[in-house]
């Protein structure tokens, strides 16, 4: 099991590895089920535009997206 500090060091860490995607958007750690993840914010804000769909489909595989933390089940 991971401590909280652990858990903070390594998503400032991740965040100062990679601060931008390569769409130039910034990235930022997200709470997923399956865990912490660092991701470009384009991932979550999709921009609705057509110009900004066609962006997103040019570059959906190459938006930073990592996991950072994998989450544990607690033992019951």
């Amino acid at each position: 099991m991971i401590d909280n500090w652990k858990a903070l060091d390594r998503i400032e860490q991740a965040e100062r590895e990679t601060p931008f995607c390569i769409c130039g958007q910034p990235t930022s750690a997200a709470v997923r089920p399956d865990g912490i993840w660092l991701e470009c914010v384009s991932l979550r804000e999709p921009d609705i535009s057509r110009i900004g769909r066609l962006r997103s489909a040019l570059t959906a595989g190459g938006h930073a997206r990592r996991l950072i933390i994998e989450q544990v089940a607690d033992a019951a």
